[in-house]
């Protein structure tokens, strides 16, 4: 039987494991070279929102402050002084602009019209007023009128608007006024207190009444002595036509029945209408023609 005896390495071999694992060592760590913690990362571009604010420089204050939208002069304002001084207590005296549609009221009756704006300048169009007659304010209302139709200019400061013109110095605050949803233009009764005829707006007679009511396709209200029974037809968001159909014949004033004639045949002409809040009105396709309604 042989016997096994242990082996010991012999000192060449140890030089040998050496000169294998040093090349090794070597292939390593030139397969993974340091990585220098400060030097710049490649954006990552499975993620374009990432990659957008890496390469997209902040907005510097003077760049957010061109960039904000201009003052405008749009809204609703309250006269605070004409020239330096307040309307007569008591009165609220208003300019609204919607666009390039301005209206206003002037302590009695009731203006409106056109504008058109640049950065900060404005020109008025026509301007109506109503012939309401109020003999205590008629002298503030033709210089608050006067005044507006004179303004060739605007400034707005937040909450604070100011129109300049030629001897003519208006400066308001903004109305504050919870808005009115608008009502429904069917079922709603009508109070008729404007007619619209080209440039001119006037008031119904005092102490007389027009109503309108639009309901399951039937229009009939009152139309200052007597009654009308006629029909109307809706189309598109704004379009309406009334017939006015049979009327009364009950006698009464002949200025009265001269303002009766007038709605009638304003009533046949109605092309457009328009709500705004408790406010109806309607104008003839043209535009130039028209009724001015509040809710009753």
């Amino acid at each position: 039987m042989k016997t096994l005896t242990k082996r010991h390495p012999q000192p060449w071999e140890h030089s040998m494991n050496r000169v294998f694992l040093i090349p090794l060592l070597l292939t390593l760590l030139a397969c993974d070279p340091p990585r220098d913690s400060a030097s710049t990362k490649t954006p990552d571009k499975s993620n374009p929102a990432a990659e957008e604010t890496a390469e997209k420089p902040a907005t510097t204050p003077d760049e957010a402050k061109e960039a904000a939208p201009a003052a405008s002069p749009q809204g609703r304002w309250l006269l605070v002084t004409l020239n330096g001084k307040a309307p007569i207590e008591g009165t609220h005296l208003t300019l609204a602009f919607d666009g390039d549609n301005v209206s206003g009221h002037a302590g009695c009756n009731n203006f409106g019209g056109t504008v058109s704006f640049t950065d900060d300048t404005l020109s008025f169009g026509d301007l109506f007023i109503t012939e309401m007659a109020c003999v205590d304010l008629l002298e503030q209302e033709g210089a608050y009128f006067s005044a507006v139709k004179k303004a060739t200019s605007w400034a707005r400061d937040g909450d604070t608007l100011e129109l300049v013109g030629e001897g003519v110095e208006l400066l308001y605050t903004a109305q504050k006024t919870e808005a009115v949803a608008d009502l429904p233009l069917v079922g709603t009764t009508w109070s008729a207190n404007t007619f619209l005829l080209g440039e001119v707006a006037s008031s119904l007679i005092a102490g007389s009444e027009i109503t309108l009511v639009l309901k399951d396709g039937e229009a009939t209200g009152r139309v200052t002595c007597n009654h009308m029974n006629g029909t109307y037809t809706l189309s598109g968001d704004d379009q309406l036509s009334i017939k006015p159909g049979s009327i009364t014949e009950l006698a009464c004033d002949a200025a009265l029945l001269d303002q009766e004639g007038q709605y009638v045949e304003l009533l046949g002409t109605i092309a457009t209408y328009k709500l705004e809040g408790d406010t109806l009105t309607l104008r003839s396709a043209d535009g130039k023609n028209g009724v001015i309604f509040n809710a009753k």
